[in-house]
């Protein structure tokens, strides 16, 4: 190519990326960035009981001044030496805290406080997830329950969970009333059996809707989800993964205006009428699979032992 004159045209200026000094820019919208910068992590119950430093601060906070005052609040000393977020970290924990035979009063300190957990519950290649024997009758016997079949929350770990995920991962006996397509893509399997509750502690309300898998907590859970064994995922390729996630809410209850498709879920009616395929029926099997967890897995004592956990009533010393 020529321009005037006869002479050939300059070659194009190959485009470089800029290069932004936050320095330059406004306080306000630096401390905004500063902020974005620190997300949930997904941090590991055993690892942070056991292991020294095993979770450092994020290298945000250890930036500039600027930064760490932005980032540095909410992050506290735990365990031997790491730090953890209350509010925004995301503790994660697999069938080894139902193993425990002896207390912690470290593990007990911490798990009063947590309030968002994830349970990664993977099952062997021979074992099928099924239903417990007479599962109401299992409730009402181990827990002073106000109401059939409500989760009592003074006898769990984490008592004052508010965000709470369960992974299920295994061959699903059929009872549980799960519909799973076999044939298609591992990614929509996972789309079709992931469901979302809210639970009104208080008035032991209970709402199911889909789950929608591109929310970020979510999907991260996924991403980095595992049992203590550090070949877990390699273990539990092409297995069927439920995800099923639980927000505990408490105060009166509240309709959604999120546009979701929530349903309330009831107890156990005894209607021997009642459509064995309705939609009430698996929302409530739906519903009792995640009690599984918290019933069976997660439980903070026994039957007959006369300490307990308080929901919502511990120091947060």
């Amino acid at each position: 190519m020529t321009v005037a004159g006869g002479q050939a045209a300059p070659p194009p200026r190959a485009l470089t990326p800029s290069t932004i000094n936050l320095n330059r820019l406004p306080p306000e919208l630096r401390l905004k960035i500063w902020s974005c910068a620190v997300e949930p992590r997904i941090v590991l119950f055993n690892d942070l009981i056991q292991n020294l430093k095993s979770y450092p601060l994020p290298i945000v906070t250890q930036l500039n001044a600027e930064a760490r005052s932005e980032t540095r609040r909410g992050y506290e000393l735990v365990g031997r030496g790491s730090y953890f977020h209350f509010s925004r970290d995301i503790l994660l924990c697999d069938y080894k805290l139902a193993d425990q035979t002896s207390s912690s009063p470290a593990a007990e300190k911490l798990a009063s406080r947590i309030e968002r957990v994830v349970f990664w519950d993977c099952a062997s290649e021979e074992e099928r997830i099924k239903i417990p024997q007479r599962y109401s009758e299992y409730l009402a016997t181990c827990y002073d329950q106000k109401s059939f079949g409500q989760v009592v929350f003074d006898r769990f770990w984490f008592p004052n969970v508010k965000d709470f995920w369960s992974v299920q991962i295994g061959d699903i006996d059929g009872s549980w009333m799960i519909p799973i397509n076999k044939s298609a893509p591992f990614e929509v399997q996972l789309q079709q059996s992931a469901r979302e509750f809210r639970y009104w502690v208080d008035e032991n309300i209970i709402e199911i809707a889909p789950l929608d898998l591109s929310e970020p907590e979510t999907l991260m859970v996924l991403r980095e989800g595992r049992c203590e064994k550090g070949d877990c995922r390699k273990l539990n390729a092409g297995f069927t993964h439920i995800i099923s996630k639980v927000s505990f809410i408490d105060g009166k209850y509240q309709q959604s205006t999120d546009g979701k498709d929530w349903a309330r879920v009831v107890p156990c009616t005894g209607d021997r009428n009642e459509d064995a395929n309705s939609r009430a029926v698996a929302d409530r099997m739906r519903w009792a699979f995640v009690e599984r967890s918290l019933t069976f897995c997660l439980r903070w004592d026994w039957p007959g032992d006369s300490e307990g956990n308080t929901r919502r009533q511990m120091s947060p010393a």
